[in-house]
């Protein structure tokens, strides 16, 4: 669901397999120009792991490989990372 709680995700990487809707280094972006009030957590889901064993240059071709990511949480204007 791309909108939800007030919230839209306005960009969603990897859907695709190729083309402008895929990247080696996906981002997904949510946001709220007025967010619900009360206390959140985040969780990142990965909805699935792309492989190949030609495609990317051999180096993504093991399906349960660890995925690092970082999470940004931009708050009034006050950036903070984790991962």
């Amino acid at each position: 669901n791309k909108k939800a709680a007030g919230g839209y995700l306005d960009v969603d990487m990897n859907v695709d397999d190729s083309g402008k809707r895929f990247s080696l280094e996906p981002v997904e972006n949510i946001f709220w120009k007025h967010p619900p009030g009360g206390e959140y957590e985040i969780a990142v889901h990965n909805a699935g792991t792309k492989c190949h064993p030609t495609k990317w240059g051999g180096k993504f071709t093991d399906v349960k490989r660890h995925i690092p990511f970082k999470v940004f949480l931009n708050k009034d204007g006050e950036m903070k990372q984790f991962s």
